[in-house]
């Protein structure tokens, strides 16, 4: 490691790190993340954020715990207030409560999501319909939390290129959030689920629709793509 001159490597990407610190702090000052999490979920979260920089951890940002995630350094600023609107709603309300398990019930039954669940890439992790849920309803609140900040995709294409299209349950729930103007109301998001599956809105009927109409494909082609 001498001869390849390691020590000169590792303090160059040191003082890149270091210098990424601060222009980072200053850029994200205007995005109030914590608000808008507080507001759509109806959960109370710490006033602070911390994003831990790496190098050689891409692709991914990772909660490790509280309201501390990890990223590569040099991803972008769009990026890291993504990123920071997604970990930390994770899980989005208790996965063995009584809502959620109401809604897995629901959710098993349908001919779509459990198949996916099942015969998608496991590469892309969410393996059990919990796991899935738990997942989908985080990228449904996120990408309202990033449109209100200005720094979302389009819903259509982030969720056709992501994990070879496997998130048609996080469409279907954005599209139903959006149609009841949740980034505006805002409130609790288990009690929004427990009115949604009480009320059928979380049945294939439905379901298969608004999340066509998000993803823009023929509800009989969903996935695969």
């Amino acid at each position: 490691m001498r001869t390849a001159g390691f020590a000169a490597f590792r303090n160059a990407r040191s003082e890149e790190l270091a210098s990424r610190i601060p222009q980072l702090q200053r850029d994200l000052a205007p995005f109030d993340v914590i608000r808008l999490q507080q507001k759509l979920t109806g959960r109370s979260f710490a006033p602070e954020i911390e994003v831990v920089l790496l190098r050689f951890c891409k692709p991914h940002g990772i909660k490790v715990q509280g309201q501390t995630f990890l990223q590569a350094a040099d991803w972008n600023l769009a990026i890291t207030v993504r990123n920071a609107a997604h970990e930390m709603l994770h899980p989005p309300f208790p996965m063995d409560g009584p809502v959620a398990k109401a809604a897995l019930a629901v959710l098993a039954r349908d001919p779509l999501i459990p198949h996916i669940v099942r015969e998608h890439d496991p590469k892309w992790g969410y393996t059990s319909l919990d796991g899935y849920l738990n997942e989908d309803m985080v990228q449904a609140l996120d990408q309202l939390i990033s449109e209100r900040l200005g720094v979302a995709r389009n819903p259509a294409d982030r969720w056709r290129d992501n994990d070879d299209g496997i998130h048609v349950l996080a469409a279907g729930l954005y599209g139903m959030l959006r149609q009841d103007k949740w980034s505006d109301t805002g409130g609790s998001i288990e009690a929004w689920l427990d009115r949604a599956t009480r009320t059928g809105r979380l049945s294939p009927t439905n379901l298969h629709a608004v999340a066509a109409r998000v993803l823009e494909r023929p509800i009989d082609r969903l996935w695969p793509l």
